[in-house]
């Protein structure tokens, strides 16, 4: 699996969970696009990679194949927008949202469908709260917590078959 890959895993499995969740509307996208994106007034859910530690490797060899599979760890960082509305005092905060999120991830059946699809959750860290004053001069939250996966690089070589042995004695 490659970057773009995990995320699309990622991506799928909260956007099929948040409805059940009652974030029908809340919008997931990856953040630090090559592209500058408009400011939003909708609720969002942001995703970005922070780390890629080499963990290990192994061979699997059938026939005159042999497989050489690399596992891999990512660490995200989800955080989210959302305006708030100080006469709703019922509305959900982003940090509300954010951690709506690290429970759909952490729910049995994400845990399942990530693991279907080669995505194995190791850790969802605490929800840090952020604040900035965002382009109409008001403070805003942008809470965040590191989701940290592993997953695998799988690069598969033909060996080339052995057609015969050459045996030679010398003498001592």
């Amino acid at each position: 699996m490659r970057d773009n890959d995990v995320i699309k895993v990622i991506i799928a499995e909260l956007r099929s969970q948040l409805p059940i969740y009652g974030l029908a509307d809340v919008k997931v996208k990856q953040s630090y696009q090559p592209t500058q994106q408009a400011v939003s007034e909708e609720r969002r859910i942001f995703i970005h990679k922070v780390a890629n530690p080499q963990v290990g490797s192994g061979f699997i060899y059938n026939g005159n194949k042999r497989t050489q599979q690399f596992l891999k760890r990512a660490t995200f960082q989800f955080d989210a927008l959302a305006q708030q509305d100080p006469q709703d005092v019922n509305s959900l905060t982003a940090s509300d949202i954010v951690t709506i999120t690290a429970d759909a991830l952490q729910s049995y059946d994400s845990v399942r469908n990530l693991r279907a699809n080669g995505v194995n959750i190791e850790r969802v860290t605490d929800v840090r709260s952020i604040y900035f004053i965002n382009d109409k001069d008001r403070h805003e939250s942008s809470p965040s917590f590191d989701f940290i996966v592993s997953y695998q690089h799988e690069y598969e070589k033909e060996i080339p078959v052995i057609t015969g042995i050459n045996q030679n004695y010398y003498g001592v």
